[in-house]
């Protein structure tokens, strides 16, 4: 792989230079998420609600990455290898990004089903 985006060969004395890639990859993966999203929510909210919703948008995307944070703790206080320990959260993060995906996807069902 081109770019080792888990870093799971990192050592304790690894050069942070060698972070630097993902962390570049990470910000701009939510900088083109990010903006889109805050405009579909706010365009399904009514214009006097916009504070309300952006509010709202603005706790769940800290509940997730409160969550976030709790699996990875979580799972590397139970596995010691930090290999494995990236990998199955990784395989929780996907499976929790299918469900928040289909289920952003029903308003537009229901909305075509009209």
């Amino acid at each position: 792989m081109l770019i080792n985006l888990t870093n799971t060969n990192q050592k304790q004395n690894s050069p942070l230079t060698q972070l630097y890639p993902a962390l570049i990859i990470l910000g701009a993966g939510f900088a083109f998420f990010a903006s889109p999203n805050t405009t579909a929510v706010l365009n399904m909210s009514p214009r006097e609600a916009y504070g309300s919703a952006n509010a709202l948008l603005a706790t769940m995307r800290f509940l997730g990455q409160a969550l976030s944070m709790s699996i990875i703790t979580t799972i590397m206080t139970i596995q010691e290898d930090l290999a494995l320990a990236v990998e199955t959260s990784l395989v929780i993060y996907v499976f929790l990004c299918i469900v928040g995906t289909l289920l952003s996807l029903i308003p537009i069902v229901k909305k075509n089903s009209e």
